[in-house]
C-alpha cells in the first residue's frame, strides 16, 4: 500500500507567518527613526498626505494701551503626496518539501517545517533592505529617479566634512584619518547646521558601519575614553537618540560622487513626525496560494506596500560626506 504523501499543516503556515514577520533588531532601521504614517489605504497606488504651517503672530503691546490689532493665530494646510510602491519576496513549497518534514517529524531529529529558517530569514532581510533603500536613497527606474530618499531629498542641508586629515586630496575627508577632535568637530560643525535656526533639533546621528569603528579609537586627553564613550556620555547634549549604523551610509551604496571616487557619509536628523514620516499602506504580510495538485507544489510570498519617506521639513535633515570612500570602477 503506497504511503500517504505528508501535507502542508496548519502549524506550518502559523510558523512561516511569525517567521517572516517578526523582524530582527536592526532590520528595520529606516521605521526606528521616524513616525510611521498608515493613513493610506491598502488599495491605493498613490499617497496623500497634508502639510500644515502655523501662521500668525503675538502682538504686544503697552499696559494700559488698548488696541483692535491683535493678529489671529491659524493654520495653513496643503496636499503633498507621491507614488506608492510594492515589495515583495517568496518561495514554492514542494511535496518533496512536505515529505522530508514529516520524515524529520517521525525521526524526531532537524525541524518539523517544511521551509528552513534561513529561507524564510532571507525572504524578510530582502524585503526590509528594500524597504531601508527607498526610504533612504528613493528609487531610480531606467536611469530616471522615480521617488526622492532621505538622502537626497530636495532641500536638506548638505556639505562635505573639513578636510582637514592625513593624506591628501579625498583621503583628508577620511574619518579614518582623523583624530578624535576632528572628527568631533564634523559632528559638532553639522549640529550646529542643523539647530542653528532654533527650529529643529538633532536626535540622532545615522553613521555607516565602518565610520562608527573609528569611534572606537581613544580621546588622548580623556583618561582612554573613546569618541564613542564621551559621545555617548555627553548625548543628551550631542544627540539623545545616539547612533544608528546602516551600511546605506557606505560609499558602495550612497555612490555620491567626488572626483573619480564615490564617498559614504553621516547624517543627522530631527526625528519629529512634523520633518519626516514613513508611509506605510500595506505592513508586511504572508500570502499563500492554494496546494497545485498538478504540479505538486504551492507558492508563499511576503509583500508590503509602502511610499518610502516623505520629508516636510527638508531644513530638519544635514548631511556630511566624504568619510569613507570607494574608487568607481
Amino acid at each position: 500500500m503506497p504511503q500517504a504523501q505528508a501535507i502542508f499543516r496548519k502549524e506550518d503556515s502559523e510558523y512561516i507567518q511569525k517567521r517572516i514577520i517578526t523582524p530582527r533588531t536592526n532590520e528595520l532601521v529606516a521605521r526606528s527613526i521616524f513616525s510611521v504614517n498608515t493613513d493610506t489605504p491598502s488599495y491605493a497606488h498613490s499617497y496623500t498626505v497634508e502639510h500644515v504651517e502655523n501662521t500668525g503672530s503675538a502682538l504686544v503691546r503697552e499696559s494700559g494701551v488698548e488696541s483692535d490689532d491683535m493678529p489671529f493665530v491659524g493654520e495653513k494646510a496643503g496636499s503633498q503626496g507621491d507614488k506608492l510602491f510594492v515589495i515583495e519576496a517568496g518561495f514554492r513549497i514542494t511535496q518533496e518539501d512536505l515529505d522530508q518534514a514529516e520524515a524529520r517529524r517521525q525521526s524526531g531529529r532537524g525541524s518539523e517545517y517544511p521551509i528552513r529558517d534561513r529561507r524564510l530569514d532571507a525572504t524578510r532581510q530582502f524585503i526590509a533592505e528594500q524597504e531601508n533603500r527607498i526610504v533612504f536613497h528613493g528609487l531610480t527606474v531606467g536611469g530616471k529617479q522615480v521617488k526622492q530618499g532621505l538622502f537626497n531629498w530636495k532641500g536638506i542641508l548638505s556639505d562635505m566634512v573639513a578636510a582637514n586629515g592625513s593624506g591628501s586630496g579625498n583621503e583628508k575627508y577620511l574619518l579614518k584619518n582623523k583624530n578624535p577632535d576632528q572628527i568631533l568637530l564634523d559632528l559638532i560643525d553639522a549640529k550646529a547646521q542643523l539647530e542653528g535656526s532654533g527650529k529643529f533639533k538633532a536626535a540622532g546621528c545615522l553613521i555607516d558601519d565602518e565610520d562608527y569603528m573609528w569611534l572606537l579609537r581613544p580621546m588622548p586627553l580623556q583618561n582612554s575614553m573613546t569618541t564613542l564613550q564621551w559621545l555617548l556620555s555627553n548625548k543628551e547634549v550631542m544627540f539623545p537618540r545616539g547612533f544608528i549604523r546602516t551600511k546605506d551610509l557606505s560609499a558602495k551604496v550612497l555612490k555620491k560622487k567626488v572626483g573619480s571616487n564615490y564617498v559614504g557619509g553621516f547624517c543627522l536628523f530631527d526625528d519629529s513626525p512634523d520633518v519626516a514620516e514613513l508611509i506605510i499602506a500595506n505592513d508586511l504580510e504572508v500570502r499563500e496560494t492554494p496546494w497545485d495538485n498538478f504540479d505538486g507544489n504551492m507558492k508563499v510570498k511576503a509583500i508590503e506596500k509602502i511610499g518610502g519617506i516623505h520629508v516636510y521639513n527638508p531644513k530638519g535633515i544635514v548631511m556630511r560626506y566624504g568619510t569613507n570612500t570607494v574608487n568607481i570602477v
